[in-house]
């Protein structure tokens, strides 16, 4: 007779051989991740943020085109004349800039 971790290794392979495995794990983390996201209560977002959003949406509202290869983050900064520190080397260029701004206007 066939010792339950035997039987447990035929099932495990016979489902990863039809394919059976892979979608049955697929099910799974994605109702992990609904479940997460069903209905839980969302921070509510800072003000910074909002502002980010809004005004990246805002411009892709008006430019419909954007060219093919991205112009990255330094040569941004270098035509900003923005310099990076540790704290805004976690944070997308956007945040960075708007954070500073208002910075400096509650100064």
């Amino acid at each position: 007779m066939a010792s339950e971790e035997q039987l447990f290794e035929a099932l495990k392979e016979s489902l990863e051989k039809s394919g059976q495995l892979g979608r049955m794990k697929g099910e799974i983390r994605a109702e992990i991740f609904n479940a997460l996201h069903r209905g839980g209560v969302k921070p509510q977002m800072p003000k910074a943020t909002l502002a980010v959003n809004e005004l990246i949406r805002e411009y892709l509202d008006w430019k419909s085109g954007l060219p093919d290869q991205p112009i990255g983050r330094p040569a941004l900064m270098e035509d900003l004349g923005v310099i990076d520190t540790e704290e805004t080397k976690q944070l997308p260029l956007l945040f960075s800039l708007v954070s500073s701004f208002r910075s400096k206007v509650k100064q």
